[in-house]
């Protein structure tokens, strides 16, 4: 497996670590950077992506997807957890100072410099350190976490690995068709993150199962 770059759909972006250049905040994100935690993430993006590639109606999805959600935040929480042992700070002690730097922003302009003495974040601005818990917290994210998946399932994620570049431009999927619809009626559906209307076939009744091709 050869990294090729950071790659920001799976990792806290380089816009990010912008943003608090300079700053005591800096270090917390670049620890994400790593090239063994991108692999990581990245081989298990690859390992899971086929289960996403499913129709789902009704604005249903296989419970698989939410567990496979709670292994990919487990992740980042370990190599955060790593990152605070390595700045010999804790959790807890994380925590705190962030609740006091968002109890400082409150009725501050985007501009403003946070200076909380106690919480080792002088020189933060109230817009830096927003960014900053947005990229902290982008695992927890579900939708953003499907956004990733699907990406991988099309072959249009950033290739932090060396992934295959065969990936087809079409999927043939099965859809049972639901109660109360028949031949001619319309199944909405998604798939990858795609709003589909699929036509029920001649021949094909509720209960019944046919086939259509997506095109990606």
């Amino acid at each position: 497996m050869e990294l090729t770059h950071s790659n920001p759909q799976l990792v806290p972006p380089e816009t990010s670590l912008g943003a608090v250049s300079g700053t005591p905040l800096h270090r917390f994100l670049r620890g994400f950077q790593e090239g063994v935690f991108q692999e990581e993430v990245a081989q298990f993006v690859q390992d899971h992506a086929h289960h996403f590639a499913v129709l789902c109606v009704d604005g249903s999805y296989p419970l698989v997807w939410t567990e496979l959600h709670n292994q990919y935040k487990e992740l980042f929480d370990q190599q955060f957890e790593a990152i605070l042992w390595f700045q010999d700070s804790s959790p807890e002690q994380f925590h705190e100072s962030c609740r006091s730097l968002l109890a400082a922003c409150e009725n501050l302009p985007e501009d403003a410099e946070l200076d909380v003495s106690d919480c080792r974040g002088a020189g933060v601005t109230v817009a830096a350190f927003r960014s900053f818990l947005c990229a902290l917290t982008a695992s927890e994210d579900f939708d953003r976490f499907l956004q990733v998946m699907f990406a991988a399932c099309c072959g249009t994620l950033r290739p932090t690995l060396a992934l295959p570049k065969d990936q087809p431009s079409a999927r043939v999927v099965e859809l049972a068709v639901p109660p109360g619809l028949g031949p001619g009626d319309l199944v909405r559906a998604q798939f990858l993150g795609q709003a589909l209307e699929l036509r029920v076939p001649q021949g094909c009744e509720a209960g019944m199962s046919f086939t259509a091709t997506i095109d990606l």
